[in-house]
């Protein structure tokens, strides 16, 4: 996307004009753009990789949770059965 985009804006062509803009100006300032887009690009591409890594780990941590939560019942039951028992 920000390559087809980068390639717009290199070979995109005015119309020169008396007193218009300077040529060269304008092309440095699309430059500047252009590397601004790629920055903004890779950093964003950054971002995605790491909400995917932080969306596995929330994953992984809910599994643990509810291995957690199953072990703690299963403690509660245990504990339950115990107090059931009859007392000598």
């Amino acid at each position: 996307m920000i390559d087809k985009l980068s390639k717009i804006i290199l070979e995109k062509e005015f119309n020169s004009r008396f007193n218009g803009y300077d040529p060269e100006q304008v092309d440095v300032f699309l430059d500047s753009i252009i590397n601004e887009l790629k920055t903004i690009n890779n950093y964003q591409n950054e971002l995605v990789q790491e909400n995917q890594k932080n969306a596995q780990l929330v994953q992984k941590l809910q599994q643990e949770v509810k291995m957690l939560n199953f072990e703690i019942n299963k403690l509660k039951n245990q504990e339950s059965v115990l107090d059931k028992r009859p007392k000598n």
